[in-house]
This record gives C-alpha cells, structure tokens and sequence, in this order.
C-alpha cells in the first residue's frame, strides 16, 4: 500500500469521453487498456465492389439471419465469431442495489458486455477467452448464513468477471438509501461471496461515503487476500450534496482518506497471529501481496 509514491496509477478510462477514471493524487497518465489499441488502417485504397461483383457475393440485402450457420464447421463458426469479437477492455462491474430482504444485489458492467457474450453458449466461451484467457471466471453471488431466515430459500446469481483485468466497483448506491460506509460495503461484499471468490479479488473501487471512521476496516480487508489496489473515489453520481461540496472545496485533503486506511490496514495486519488452517504457501504470497498493495484515491467519471 502507499499514499503518493505510485505515479503511474492515475488516469484510467474505459475508452468513452464520458467515462474516466483519474487520481487525486497524481498528474500523470496511463491507459487501462494498454495494447488494446486498433490496429491503424491500411494505406492500400479500397474501391467498392462491382454491381457483378455484388451479385455473386451478396444477396443484395442486409441479411438479419442466417438459418446454414449452425451447419458450418465447428473451426469455420469459430472464425467468424472472433472477427466478430470486440478487442479485450478492462471493465468495472458495479454492485448495486442491495437489500435485506432477498440479499440478492443488482449488477452493471461498465461498459457492458459486448453482444456475443448472450448469442449462445458457443459465442460466450469464445468471448470470454477472448476477454482474458484464463482470468475469466463466473462470479457467484450468495446469501451468507448469517443472513438467512430460517427456512427461506438460498437465493444465488451469477455473472461473469476478469478477475486480472477487471474493477469491482462499491459505488454509493450499494444500497437504495445510498448512505453505507465503505467498511459496510466491503464487508458485505465478502459476506456475498465464497471466500474462494472474495480472495481472488484484484482491483476494488468503493465510493467515499465521508461519515466513514475506517476504525474497522482492517479485519474486514483480511478475506481480499490478492486485493493489489483498492481505488477510493471521491465523488460518483450518487454522493450526496454535502460530501460535493466538501470533496471540491478540498476536504479531506488529498491523500488523508487513502492515508487514514492504510494505516488501519497496516496495524491490524501487524497485530494479526498466523492462521493454522493456512498453508506456509498462502501465507507467503498473503504477505506478498501486502507487501505491494496499493490504496489511492481517484476521482471516477463511470456514467451510462
């Protein structure tokens, strides 16, 4: 973790002038989605087709199906759903909506899914390899048993997530009343997810609520175990009024909010003994982590 010291965590943007994700704690710049660039277009001209040529290559009208294409090849399918496949982007995936009484939240991708990812099971697999490989997985969400009623129905949903490319995002509509704390938020979070998922959690975004005394949020960082980067935005759409106001007129000070966390952080896991149920393996690369861990505020402009 560190306050100040990481210039190159800046500016990140999801590719929209409406949407951007910059520090309060830097000027620098960097692109989210290094490599991800397009190709630049060839210098070669392009005349249009021939009416002959038209005729033998197109019905002459834009097809809206194509009823042959599950009888393609399973190799020739393939090639045309990846020429159809956007480049990879790193995405934020909100959580928002929660509430107690199904426990079940709501959740928006930002920006969204390309289409593929709902034309079928086939175009699904190919997206997500394409998206990340390997890093792709299903996020399920769960009801812990602390929160059952006794006798109701476990509810669960599930969705996908990159968990070495994408952002979780915490924004101040976690819940309906918009007014949770970011220790509220994270713990809840953890309480939603197997502790499988929640460890595997990379990037984390939660909006700063500003009645927030962070003098228990050490223990609830302890489930993100590979948690590099926690990102405090300052503002989002839906902060309130009063934290505007203060948040332009410069209060808290840059760098006092992200500061205040990790020194929580940083105590709690100094005072915390070894767990017996965790192998020598998982403790080294705990400590590891944590050693490289980073806590910076931002400013984020995620808006559709």
């Amino acid at each position: 973790m560190a306050h100040n010291d990481f210039p190159g965590d800046v500016v990140m943007t999801t590719d929209s002038p409406s949407q951007s994700f910059a520090s309060s704690q830097g000027e620098n710049a960097m692109d989210i989605d290094d490599g991800a660039t397009p190709p630049t277009s060839s210098s070669v001209p392009l005349t249009a087709p021939t009416d002959k040529e038209q005729l033998l290559y197109t019905t002459g009208v834009p097809l809206t199906t194509f009823h042959p294409f599950p009888r393609l090849t399973a190799t020739l399918r393939a090639r045309i759903w990846t020429l159809a496949l956007p480049l990879p982007r790193t995405r934020f995936l909100e959580i928002h909506g929660y509430n107690t009484i199904d426990f079940t939240p709501k959740i928006r991708y930002i920006p969204a899914l390309p289409p593929l990812f709902h034309t079928s099971h086939e175009s699904r697999a190919l997206s997500i390899a394409s998206e990340g490989g390997s890093g792709g997985s299903t996020l399920r969400f769960t009801r812990s048993s602390a929160t059952k009623k006794v006798g109701a129905a476990v509810t669960t949903m599930s969705c996908y997530f990159n968990f070495s490319r994408c952002v979780i995002y915490l924004s101040t509509r976690f819940t309906p009343a918009c007014n949770t704390t970011e220790t509220f938020r994270l713990h809840t979070l953890a309480t939603m997810l197997p502790k499988s998922a929640a460890r595997k959690i990379q990037r984390l975004l939660v909006t700063y609520s500003g009645f927030d005394d962070y003098s228990r949020i050490g223990p609830v960082m302890r489930p993100y175990a590979n948690l590099e980067v926690m990102y405090i935005g300052m503002v989002d759409r839906w902060s309130n009024r009063v934290v505007r106001r203060m948040v332009v007129k410069g209060s808290p000070e840059k760098g006092v909010v992200a500061g205040k966390i990790e020194g929580v952080v940083r105590a709690t896991e100094a005072e915390e003994t070894d767990d017996d149920e965790e192998s020598d393996e998982l403790l080294g690369r705990r400590v590891r982590v944590r050693e490289r861990r980073r806590i910076l505020e931002v400013d984020a402009r995620l808006d559709g």
